[in-house]
């Protein structure tokens, strides 16, 4: 009854009648029956977060059995389930995040990840994203020395939609930092005694590699997040915008970031969502169109066909009065010749 696709009623029930705590003790010493059973309640009760787990996972000894359910390939349900209420807890907490990086949680997670059941990856790569928090760029960097970058593309190609969705989302997380750490290289003494220059990224200030600078373009992350864009399962077509949008994030990097969308063909399936998308889908495509107005060029060659699906976003009253406005400030920018110039 919690799992049904209409169970958030008896869900919000049982948590009310303090379910949670009732079964949390039942994790350990359990018969194996009787654990996987708690553990798969647990997963679909903790949806939204629960304070419950979260205070016995503050135990160092309790976070430890979860990560050994983690690393235990032989019981694949409890391995999901346990990804799964660790996907569930809030990003915010970071005493928890501190304490699974600790209890060596990451690389547990990478591993399901990468081989795992098609539910444990779903909740693998959920229970990840509180490792990608762009406000925490040394956590970024162990996510990626740990292997997890091509782990999460190859997941783009592969993996099942939600798995799709949260690897775009956490990809998205880590090229947000990209900006920062790609540093323009610095020329010192007279130019005819430098040796060759290191080749400098499409997209950032400078030479750019996974490892150290998180950067989508080298991890060969663009061309799967341009064809997730026509995908109209889900919330994907809007994980991949927050991706792609990242390009775009910085504005010493707006004029570059443009032109590799527009080369990469990824702009007019952009447009094309304003058409279909859910509502939370077109306003993040709204919000990258308006970014990408900011240069001449994209202007001149995509301007006639967003403004017919922006007209009809402004106009139609069924949209919500936010996104409706939006799309009127996009619509008011197009009039305006912009200011920057890309090289196209």
């Amino acid at each position: 009854m919690v799992s049904a696709p209409d169970g958030q009623i008896v869900r919000t029930i049982a948590r009310e009648g303090n379910a949670i705590s009732i079964l949390i003790p039942l994790v350990e010493g359990s018969h194996p029956k009787v654990c996987i059973s708690v553990m798969k309640l647990l997963c679909y009760l903790s949806e939204g977060g629960s304070q419950e787990v979260s205070r016995f996972l503050s135990n160092k000894n309790k976070l430890q059995l979860f990560v050994s359910f983690l690393e235990d390939d032989s019981k694949a349900d409890v391995q999901a389930a346990t990804a799964g209420i660790l996907a569930n807890l809030p990003v915010s907490d970071s005493k928890l995040t501190a304490a699974l990086i600790e209890s060596e949680a990451l690389p547990a997670i990478i591993k399901v990840i990468k081989s795992g059941t098609s539910d444990a990856k779903e909740n693998a790569v959920g229970a990840l994203l509180r490792f990608t928090d762009p406000s925490s760029v040394g956590t970024q960097h162990t996510v990626v020395q740990l292997g997890a970058y091509p782990i999460l593309v190859n997941l783009l190609h592969s993996g099942t939609m939600l798995a799709k969705s949260k690897a775009a989302f956490a990809i998205g997380n880590l090229s947000l930092s990209s900006p920062h750490l790609s540093v323009a290289p610095v020329v010192n003494g007279c130019l005819c005694f430098m040796s060759a220059k290191p080749p400098v990224c499409r997209v950032h200030r400078g030479p750019c590699d996974v490892k150290t600078t998180f950067c989508l373009v080298k991890a060969d992350a663009l061309s799967a997040l341009v064809k997730l864009l026509q995908e109209r399962e889900g919330n994907i077509a809007g994980a991949a915008i927050h991706a792609l949008a990242t390009l775009v994030s910085d504005d010493d990097i707006l004029s570059k970031g443009a032109n590799v969308l527009h080369e990469e063909k990824a702009i007019d399936p952009v447009i094309e969502i304003l058409s279909w998308g859910t509502a939370e889908t077109i306003e993040e495509a709204v919000r990258l169109l308006e970014k990408l107005f900011n240069i001449s060029e994209i202007v001149e060659a995509y301007a006639s066909k967003a403004r017919i699906h922006l007209v009809d976003l402004a106009t139609q009253t069924h949209w919500g009065g936010s996104l409706r406005k939006k799309a009127a400030n996009v619509l008011a920018q197009l009039e305006v010749t912009p200011e920057i110039s890309s090289y196209f």
